[in-house]
């Protein structure tokens, strides 16, 4: 009798940890899909102008490359009324960053899923790579570079706002102060953006989606 009642302890415990540690793991599962949904909904965001965005990033990058001689007033005041989102999609990773942290990925045993997760935190970290890259060159957008230049815009166009539009910038008395490093700031910025709008963005949505579908099917979310 001793033995049953010891036995029987042994397996209500373990019923009782066992199902602590699925509704722990279902838990986790409704927090990482929130995150994903988040992420999904953002890059839908980013992806529904795609088109009319990687546009605008090829007309900055003709402006940048022109020779600076040759711009005039009316094709830089075109410019800086242009409206371009320079942001970079960035995930919600908080849910993603406690497991890994804490080393409770383990209560995710199915490893089809386990794979999706690894192939979507690859992604998210090549893209996040690739926007390190993006603002390398001269310290990127935040640079000393950029600053100057932005402050030389400003000044500039308080003083000359009744410029005519085909005065050439040199002829109305344009600093050209930390021009040619903020041209290749902003050049390389939208390329890279660009890459990021055309292969990183699809990839991460499509895996991220692929990653909501395989949580609610293994945990019934829905």
């Amino acid at each position: 009798m001793l033995f049953l009642a010891i036995t029987l302890g042994f397996f209500v415990e373990n019923q009782r940890e066992h199902f602590i540690e699925s509704k722990r793991t279902k838990e986790y599962a409704y927090m990482l899909k929130r995150d994903l949904v988040s992420d999904t909904l953002l890059l839908k965001r980013f992806l529904d102008t795609k088109d009319s965005s990687t546009k605008e990033f090829d007309w900055l990058i003709r402006f940048y490359k022109t020779p600076k001689e040759e711009i005039t007033f009316g094709q830089w005041d075109s410019m800086h009324n242009h409206s371009i989102n320079l942001n970079f999609f960035k995930p919600s990773d908080a849910t993603y960053s406690l497991l890994k942290s804490s080393g409770n990925l383990r209560y995710f045993l199915d490893t089809t899923l386990l794979s999706k997760i690894s192939e979507y935190d690859s992604w998210n970290q090549a893209s996040n790579e690739f926007r390190g890259m993006a603002n390398s060159l001269y310290g990127g957008l935040s640079s000393n570079h950029q600053l100057r230049s932005n402050i030389l815009s400003r000044q500039f166009l308080r003083k000359h706002k009744n410029t005519q539009p085909g005065i050439l910038l040199k002829d109305a008395g344009y600093d050209f102060e930390s021009w040619d490093e903020s041209a290749a700031i902003n050049v390389n910025y939208c390329r890279s953006l660009s890459i990021m709008y055309n292969h990183f963005y699809p990839q991460i949505k499509r895996v991220a989606t692929e990653l909501i579908i395989l949580l609610n099917k293994k945990y019934h979310l829905n």
